[in-house]
């Protein structure tokens, strides 16, 4: 595949696959030594908060009440993540977008074409619909069907970048999976001649063959339970992590989330039960 944005490192040392568990992923070609930088990568999308409106927020919450709000029952901390995350997809869509219609035909190619999530992996999760409503509520008609989809790339796989609140999406990099046990971690680096870049970089060995995996969690949620965690995801990214951590810890998403099976509010509360 031809791809317009500029990758600084061997981009052959790592391996792209795709598994039907977990969808597309990265592997190692070749060892890494700790501290070693595995990819280097310019952004395919970069987006900020010069181009956010503050009242899409107040809008989103009035047209979509019971998405804001959280299911009778809810502790505090939940009932706040669940009102934080949607909210959050409905600020970024407006500075998205706006990327989006900024960015080169083939850039969007690429983004629509790298094998990226373009959508929740549970689809009837409250961040699965405030995808799909945020970008309506943006985009025109003729182009919300295709925004949607670039939204659920970067509730997905977005990360935050430089200068500060941006985030930015990358073709490589937003292919690494997600794990509560991670073996890399990110952090935006600027060359001397002035470009970002995104830098994923070994936290320890890594052996050929070995599946990258980064986490999308905190360090102050990594040290969390399993319930936490598995929240913490759903609500911001619209999956139930069953990573090796998360499954050693908590089994029960292995079999709650067969192939073909989605989650709902009360699946999602049954499950969050049984692992307290």
């Amino acid at each position: 595949m031809t791809r317009c944005c500029a990758v600084v490192s061997d981009p052959e040392a790592l391996q792209d696959s795709r598994e039907e568990a977990l969808g597309a992923r990265l592997s190692a070609r070749c060892g890494f030594a700790a501290g070693e930088p595995l990819l280097v990568e310019a952004p395919a999308l970069v987006w900020g908060a010069e181009d956010a409106d503050p009242d899409d927020v107040l809008r989103f919450a009035q047209a979509c009440p019971e998405l804001v709000e959280a299911p009778c029952g809810c502790e505090a901390w939940h009932a706040e993540l669940r009102r934080t995350s949607v909210l959050a997809a409905a600020l970024k869509a407006r500075p998205l977008l706006a990327a989006w219609r900024r960015a080169e035909q083939c850039v969007r190619d690429d983004v629509l074409s790298a094998g990226l999530q373009t959508c929740c992996a549970e689809d009837s999760s409250p961040m699965a619909l405030a995808v799909r409503r945020a970008a309506a509520a943006v985009a025109t008609d003729s182009e919300s069907e295709v925004f949607a989809q670039v939204l659920g790339c970067a509730v997905a796989n977005a990360y935050d970048f430089q200068p500060e609140d941006s985030e930015a999406l990358f073709l490589f990099g937003s292919i690494i999976e997600h794990s509560c046990d991670p073996n890399v971690c990110f952090a935006a680096w600027q060359s001397p001649e002035g470009s970002i870049f995104g830098v994923f970089r070994a936290l320890r060995p890594i052996a050929t063959g070995e599946a990258i995996r980064n986490s999308y969690l905190e360090d102050e949620l990594l040290r969390c339970n399993v319930q936490r965690r598995r929240t913490a995801l759903y609500e911001r990214q619209g999956f139930v992590c069953a990573c090796i951590r998360c499954t050693a810890e908590g089994g029960l998403a292995s079999s709650w989330l067969r192939p073909g099976r989605k989650a709902s509010e009360e699946g999602l509360a049954v499950m969050l039960d049984a692992l307290d």
